[in-house]
């Protein structure tokens, strides 16, 4: 069979597709990468499963990444060093000791579009470098048990290929195009066309219906932010809330009153509290996540820490005043 006859519907095809069109200037562009992970949020759709982080990260709902946290979570990763035995601010270290961190801890693109470091970095503006700084990961991990043999071998060469993208590493490109070819070589191709054309219909209402949904999560993620707006919490109890997804609920209150005391000590604009019975304060939960964001000292994200203290969070309604 001709194989630009082939139905989009066929994964060879469809892979060729976005690979053809991407554009083979631009340094570090994500425009192919995207692709990818479009297509493979469509076959998840398929077969009933998801991965929240990807859908987070193409929705562009993602919180603003904390650049020198990150780098010094993958530091102590890297050294097998606990945060407090490795940590200064990178504002108190040398330019060379900083281009070291970031190639010894992460590859080739961070160290060529961060030769300086910043605050945060918007995960909208690039997914290679979100991807490389660890949400790339929890995609995997969430995407780890599928057995579905093809969309494995999909997922393994997608990932291979934007390992290409951020390293720059020859060898790499040599390995990639040898694995792509031999996935190529090792699939049959289809030629009744009646089949295709009824896999390329079913496939355009399955793209409309995915479109649909998307619209329909996107309001849902904007009235879930907004209901955020009315929610309150306790310090003490938000320092447990994320405590207790760290360590569980053995113990904490030593580390829940040390973490409550650094977000009360007069630094942070916790908002208006709501007083509550036996003089307990309820500040609203936007301004306690920031807060608690900011004081970080332990191994988990910032996005863990959202999930935490929202999901412990109460409406302005069930308050008992």
């Amino acid at each position: 069979m001709n194989i630009q006859q082939l139905d989009l519907t066929i994964p060879q095809r469809h892979l060729m597709e976005i690979f053809a069109n991407a554009d083979p200037i631009s340094t570090y562009g994500d425009e192919c990468v995207r692709s990818l992970l479009t297509y493979v949020q469509s076959l998840l759709t398929e077969i009933h499963y998801s991965s929240p982080t990807l859908d987070r990260m193409l929705a562009g709902t993602l919180p603003h990444i904390d650049f020198e946290r990150r780098i010094m979570v993958a530091l102590c990763e890297a050294y097998d060093c606990s945060i407090d035995e490795c940590g200064v601010s990178l504002s108190e270290i040398t330019q060379d000791d900083y281009r070291g961190m970031l190639q010894n801890c992460y590859p080739k693109i961070i160290d060529d579009l961060f030769p300086e470091p910043v605050k945060s970095i918007d995960p909208t503006q690039n997914l290679l470098v979100t991807w490389e700084m660890g949400y790339g990961l929890k995609i995997r991990e969430e995407l780890w048990n599928i057995e579905n043999e093809e969309f494995r071998a999909i997922l393994s060469l997608i990932y291979e290929y934007i390992m290409v993208c951020s390293s720059g590493w020859p060898v790499l490109y040599q390995s990639f195009l040898a694995d792509w070819t031999k996935y190529l070589l090792t699939r049959e191709w289809p030629d009744n066309e009646a089949e295709l054309r009824a896999k390329l219909q079913e496939e355009k209402e399955l793209r409309m219906s995915y479109q649909k949904s998307n619209i329909i999560l996107m309001k849902k993620n904007q009235e879930y932010e907004d209901a955020k707006d009315g929610s309150f919490i306790t310090v003490m109890e938000a320092a447990r809330a994320v405590l207790e997804k760290i360590y569980g609920r053995d113990s904490i209150d030593k580390e829940a009153d040390a973490w409550r005391k650094r977000v009360t000590d007069g630094k942070f604009d916790l908002g208006t509290p709501i007083e509550g019975r036996q003089g307990r304060k309820f500040y609203p939960v936007g301004n306690i996540i920031s807060a608690f964001q900011a004081t970080n000292q332990e191994m988990i994200t910032d996005e863990d820490i959202a999930h935490a203290i929202d999901s412990r969070s109460i409406s302005k309604a069930r308050l008992t005043l």
